[in-house]
Formats: C-alpha cells, sequence, structure tokens
C-alpha cells in the first residue's frame, strides 16, 4: 500500500524498488503523521539529548508535509500539543505516586489522545485517496474508524499485539468489483476481517 498507486512509476512495485514509499500512496502520508510528528516531539522534549535538534528529510517535490518541530506545531497544534503531554508523562511517571497500573493506564490514555489527534491531522492527506478504488477508500476509512474503538479501550500497542491487528487486514489494495466475503485471491480471515469493517462502518453511519 506504499507502492505508487498512480501507477506513473514502479515506486514500491516488485517491477522496481520495494523498500520505495510512494509521495502518492495515501497510506504513506497518514503514516507520515503517526510516525514523524511523534518523532518531533520526543526530540523536542529531549529524548534524544537536550537541545538536539531534528528536521526531516522529504522527498523532492513533496511541499505539503512539515519537517520540523516548529513547523509542526505551527500546522498541527493540537496533534503536537498532544505528543508533548504524552512525552512529558512518560518523564514525570518515575516520580509519580500513583500504582503502576493507574500510571500505565494514564500514559495509555495520552498515548492514545495524541494518535488520535495525529490521525485527524492526518485529513491533509485526503487528495490522495483519488488515486484508489471507492473500495479500497472505504477500506481506509473503516481502518481509520477503528482506531477509535482500540483508542476508547487504552489498547497498549506494542509491536506483538498490534500484529495480530495487523496480520488479517487485506494483502493487496483493493480493487472495483472486491466484495467481502468473496474475494477469491484473499484469505478467508482477510475477507472476515473487510466484513466486519464494513459491518462496523454501517453501525456507525446508522447511529449518526
Amino acid at each position: 500500500r506504499l507502492a505508487d498507486p498512480t501507477g506513473a512509476t514502479t515506486c514500491g512495485l516488485q517491477t522496481g524498488d520495494t523498500m520505495c514509499v510512494s509521495t502518492q500512496s495515501w497510506w504513506g502520508c497518514v503514516n507520515y503523521f503517526a510516525s514523524a510528528l511523534p518523532f518531533l516531539s520526543a526530540a523536542q522534549q529531549g529524548f534524544m539529548g537536550e537541545g538536539v535538534q531534528v528536521q526531516m528529510l522529504v522527498p523532492e517535490g513533496l511541499a505539503d508535509h512539515c519537517t520540523t518541530y516548529a513547523d509542526c506545531a505551527a500546522h498541527y497544534p493540537d496533534a503536537m500539543s498532544k505528543w508533548d503531554a504524552f512525552f512529558q508523562g512518560l518523564k514525570s511517571a518515575t516520580e509519580s505516586p500513583l500504582p503502576e497500573n493507574e500510571k500505565k493506564d494514564a500514559l495509555l490514555g495520552l498515548y492514545w489522545a495524541a494518535q488520535m489527534a495525529s490521525t485527524y491531522a492526518s485529513a491533509a492527506c485526503n487528495a490522495k485517496q483519488s488515486h484508489y478504488s471507492s473500495v479500497e477508500v472505504s477500506f481506509a476509512n473503516s481502518w481509520l474508524n477503528s482506531a477509535e474503538y482500540v483508542s476508547a479501550a487504552h489498547f497498549q500497542s506494542n509491536m506483538d499485539k498490534s500484529a495480530k491487528f495487523m496480520s488479517p487486514l487485506p494483502s493487496r489494495v483493493l480493487q472495483e468489483g472486491d466484495s467481502a466475503p468473496n474475494i477469491a485471491d484473499l484469505s478467508q480471515e482477510e475477507n472476515h476481517t473487510l466484513s466486519v469493517f464494513s459491518w462496523m462502518n454501517s453501525i456507525n453511519n446508522l447511529l449518526g
């Protein structure tokens, strides 16, 4: 999903550089907000050493990504302030008199508030959804909406636990005509996941 969805280049494809992240990828753009913003906040809060200044490098021609803490804070103040609060919470947690389980839940609350703020900020990527089928866009939006449920539960998203949620996601970009649970080249588990997402989306629309 990080490959070029326009077909104009071989970026990310088996016929090109498989490690390439296309500047046209909606998924790549959203992941930038989920990774670069907290990285810059962590640096600002001293996690890489006092006074360390960080600037992200972006591909040539991509002008809509913030690259420094000050730049991101100016464009996405809510997300950056929430990431700051999370990293400040991490630093002060060692001195907190709260029991460990309460400290952990408080930190997860700060983390998910920041993560969801990054997700909302990634609306800046929405124009890139035009490169995809309506089926893929529906899945992408359902994937974003599912984070609301995970966030509310203060899910501890370490690598092992997150992998269990990622593994049943569809292994290719969805095309027009794909209709779960009857997509022949996807596994039963992948088809089931898409059916659940569709059901959740229907319930969300029904409840408003």
